[in-house]
């Protein structure tokens, strides 16, 4: 009987904090008395509490009622110079009376508190007449008048009000910008600000304009971003021009929470009703699309989702409340954790949120899976300090234990070094460089986490197989060209029998190819063109004047091409090198000796693997090769060297060297004078040229060998 009086007790008390308590806050009703140029707000049991601030994007004065309800008023009344209109909305514990501003600035207004009610007056401001005198004369032949927005259908439409003509750039977009610009037209300074829409369910985030002189000539250019990839339109009306995009998802009202959250002790979260024209509170809408440049967070270090938060000295427990309830945390507050913020955070990642709230709050978290405890920063510190004197202390006391592990590939000395760090004080490690084995002795947790650190240290070196393809060109051009005369004389019978031939002069160029001579019987000995011709008799009876012409013109190409291979380790030099090995005759105090000089072709590569896959090569290119010099007692060397550090990814192909060599010579020869005539010169000489080409190409091709 006790027992059901107990339970009929407890049931008739939760009644009448459920169903008692709306009631009774229910019984106060709002009055809305509007006149011109004046507002009066009352409530039929009296206002608890009021409170009134400013907002802006888009501006407007926002009155809380405190412990009132909507009367039986209209929810929107029009309004004139400087407001255009009233809205009401209801929170959980309050009355709300939103005065939208007609413009862009505010009007001179006043909010007057006494005997039970709320009076607010207003006057067009100062500095509204202020700026429009200030304006500075227009220059172009447009001017933006008016930049308005509203919301309707699933489609959000932003109005630019025009007076004049201007020429319209057509529209680019970036991602979830979009760009347009319209040329000759000017834009009052009132207008020159970003217009955002957050306190509206649109696709539109903001709109900024601005005003640039483009060659002289004034120029705005408006951006507009958008929450996702939406479709849009811009098109001209009777006004101006109108920019139009579908909502589609983000068309979507959410409810909205402001100022201070009462929470149950129970830690549930109460309902809360709509509100209309309110400022963003509250929202756990998560764009389509995140906007990083308004965010803010470059670096993606938070990936929670995004929300808004707009309170005005409100609790941090209950802050913390409303942050559990979005990241679905379990978020557990000490004692220590006091004190209010006031906060405006609008699409903000809400684990962003929450470091923020901390940091300003002087607060700390420590977080264990799904579960997150929120201390102060001092608290957590000194926590932190015992745990690890708790540790320590519990290391001296604990037995120490030794173990062998056998090192593999890595140099003992490498490993040795780092092990000792992580080592207690009574920690020792001992190399046994024989069999490479490292002999640690500590507490069994230490030896554990030097096991793994040598586990990351001793891996096989990597290796790199150097693949070099080594084309040495070289091409040869010669051509030789000459005319010679010459004069023969016979005996003195006239018979004209080569036996009797008593001499031969001759005169002219030296470059001669042989012929076949019946008189001499000579015959071709080198490659070419040769021709003997008698031209004919002198005046001079027996003596006989002739030309032999000679051409040789020479062309040859070679090519060497060599492939070794060679495999090195990780940062170690390997050398490919083929050539000669020249002996000369020395002398000395000993007596004769015999000593060599090497001439040959040497490749140094030292490669060093970097963690990305890139190869780092040192490479040193040497060609030496003999060469003969008149009265040296020993060889001389021609050295060609090319010295280099290059960056090559594993597999491709880096050309090393291009060593080019081009030696040209020139000459001529013949009769002095005659040789130099213009034209005629050529038949009294003989011109030589030559063309030698050497080219060195080495081909570097790096390949890291992976274990199979």
């Amino acid at each position: 009987m006790r027992r059901s009086v107990v339970l009929l007790s407890t049931l008739l008390m939760i009644l009448s904090v459920t169903f008692v308590a709306p009631l009774c806050a229910a019984d106060s009703l709002s009055v809305v008395s509007v006149a011109q140029k004046k507002v009066q707000l009352s409530a039929t049991m009296g206002i608890e509490q009021v409170r009134y601030f400013t907002l802006d994007s888009p501006k407007r004065l926002v009155v809380d009622l405190y412990g009132v309800q909507p009367g039986s008023h209209a929810a929107e009344f029009a309004l004139s110079d400087g407001f255009k209109s009233l809205r009401v909305g209801i929170l959980e514990n309050k009355t709300r009376f939103v005065f939208d501003v007609a413009g862009t600035v505010f009007p001179t207004f006043k909010v007057n508190t006494d005997n039970d009610q709320v009076v607010i007056t207003w006057e067009h401001s100062q500095d509204a007449v202020a700026n429009a005198l200030a304006e500075p004369a227009s220059s172009g032949s447009a001017k933006i008048t008016a930049i308005d927005f509203a919301s309707e259908n699933g489609k959000s439409n932003i109005y630019f009000g025009l007076d004049g003509h201007a020429e319209l750039v057509n529209p680019v977009r970036d991602g979830n910008k979009i760009h347009f610009s319209l040329k000759n037209t000017t834009l009052p300074r009132a207008l020159r600000r970003e217009f955002d829409t957050l306190a509206f369910p649109s696709a539109i985030y903001s709109v900024t304009p601005y005003l640039v002189n483009e060659s002289g000539q004034p120029e705005v250019r408006i951006n507009v971003l958008l929450k996702g990839d939406v479709p849009y339109r811009l098109y001209q009306d009777a006004n101006g021009y109108v920019f139009s995009v579908t909502d589609g998802n983000f068309a979507k009202a959410v409810p909205a929470i402001t100022g201070t959250l009462p929470v149950p002790s129970a830690g549930t979260m109460g309902s809360v009703a709509p509100t209309v024209g309110a400022p963003a509170g509250y929202t756990k809408e998560k764009l389509s699309a995140p906007v990083v440049e308004q965010i803010g967070a470059a670096d993606n270090k938070y990936s929670g989702e995004k929300t808004s938060l707009v309170f005005d000295n409100a609790d941090v427990r209950d802050i913390l409340r409303l942050i559990a309830e979005i990241s679905d945390l379990n978020i557990i507050a000490s004692d220590e954790v006091k004190g209010n913020v006031t906060l405006r955070l609008i699409d903000v990642p809400w684990d962003q949120a929450l470091d923020l709230i901390l940091d300003v709050t002087g607060l700390g978290m420590v977080q264990e899976g799904n579960v997150v405890r929120v201390l102060p920063k001092e608290k957590i510190r000194s926590m932190k300090e015992a745990e690890l004197t708790a540790v320590r202390s519990q290391e001296k006391l604990e037995p120490l234990k030794t173990e062998v592990v056998t090192v593999s590939y890595a140099d003992l000395g490498s490993v040795s070094g780092p092990i000792k760090d992580i080592l207690s004080d009574r920690g020792t490690v001992t190399p046994d460089a024989r069999n490479k084995l490292l002999i640690i002795t500590d507490v069994p947790s230490r030896i554990v986490k030097a096991k793994e650190l040598i586990d990351i240290l001793d891996t096989p070196e990597r290796q790199v197989m150097i693949e070099a393809r080594i084309v040495q060109v070289n091409s040869k051009y010669a051509r030789d060209l000459g005319v010679n005369w010459g004069i023969q004389g016979t005996d003195s019978d006239g018979a004209g029998d080569p036996a009797s031939i008593q001499g031969i002069a001759g005169g002219g160029g030296g470059f001669l190819v042989d012929v076949v001579d019946s008189a001499v019987g000579s015959y071709v000995t080198n490659p070419g063109f040769g021709s003997q011709m008698q031209i004919g008799r002198t005046l001079i009876d027996d003596v006989v004047l002739d030309l032999q012409l000679s051409a040789l013109e020479s062309d040859g190409e070679g090519k060497v091409i060599s492939t070794p291979r060679v495999t090195t380790l990780n940062g170690e030099t390997a050398t490919i090198s083929q050539g000669t090995t020249i002996p000369y005759q020395t002398s000395g105090a000993d007596g004769p000796k015999t000593e060599f000089v090497n001439a040959e072709l040497k490749l140094e590569v030292t490669p060093v693997i970097n963690p990305d896959g890139s190869i780092i090569l040192e490479v040193l290119a040497t060609n030496d090769s003999p060469s003969l010099t008149a009265g040296a007692t020993a060889p001389s060397i021609d050295t060609k060297k090319a010295e280099t550090k290059v960056l090559v990814f594993d597999g491709e192909t880096t050309v090393i060297g291009g060593i080019y060599i081009e030696n040209i010579a020139e000459s001529a020869d013949g009769i002095p004078y005659l040789m130099d005539i213009p034209g005629l010169g050529y038949l009294f000489k003989s011109q030589k040229k030559s063309i030698v080409k050497d080219e060195l190409l080495i081909f570097i091709t790096p390949r890291i060998m992976h274990d199979e």
